[in-house]
């Protein structure tokens, strides 16, 4: 399995292997692996916390997962070579119901590379 959750969750799935996909983890929180190039720019979360637009948000995070389009096929493949051994889970800051990159990217993923990413 393959999920995506936010790092106050995390502690509950000691046995997933853990990456974080942010520029920054919690103080308490260790990660198994971090992929901080698969955030979204500093100045790209200024923007949206200033106005709101997820639209706007949305279309400059899509361009940066295209412009590594590359480098995000390895990564869909080592995550589905990944998954044959152990659960991963794709971690950020936002909760659940909160507008997030990490819910993007699952979705590029599912769409992009057929894969079934699910939300703990």
């Amino acid at each position: 399995m393959i999920a995506t959750s936010y790092f106050a969750k995390a502690m509950r799935y000691p046995d997933m292997f853990r990456i974080a996909i942010s520029r920054t983890v919690p103080s308490y929180f260790k990660p198994d692996c971090q992929l901080a190039w698969l955030a979204p720019t500093w100045e790209m979360l200024a923007r949206y916390k200033a106005t709101g637009d997820s639209n706007e948000y949305t279309r400059k995070y899509l361009n940066i997962l295209l412009d590594k389009s590359s480098t995000i096929e390895y990564l869909a493949e080592r995550l589905i070579a990944k998954e044959r051994k152990q659960n991963v889970l794709l971690l950020c800051w936002e909760g659940p119901s909160k507008f997030c990159h990490r819910h993007l990217l699952a979705d590029y993923l599912n769409v992009r590379f057929h894969m079934h990413i699910v939300e703990l």
